[in-house]
């Protein structure tokens, strides 16, 4: 039984690098990251595809969750970023 292809393993350890610094700096990559490891999967690529999915779909949990809170915070301050009970500038 041949193996997956070096370029399906080369894409699933960029998948795997792209959510690891997705998770850790820049959010944005996490959803790429994701759907290249999906890619690299579907053509055969191995536990680093999987792991790229694992981490990524956690990053884009997170960053979700941090757009809810953004958003559900402006609703509370009204939009000027202060809270209720504090003086604007």
């Amino acid at each position: 039984m041949a193996g997956p292809s070096p370029e399906a393993q080369s894409r699933g350890n960029t998948a795997l690098i792209l959510s690891i610094v997705g998770i850790l700096c820049c959010n944005l990559l996490s959803p790429v990251a994701f759907f290249m490891g999906l890619s690299a999967r579907r053509e055969g690529a191995g536990a680093n595809a999987v792991a790229a999915m694992v981490i990524g779909g956690i990053g884009m949990a997170g960053m979700v969750l941090s757009l809810i809170y953004l958003i559900v915070m402006l609703a509370a301050t009204g939009g000027t970023g202060t809270p209720p009970g504090f003086p604007t500038p």
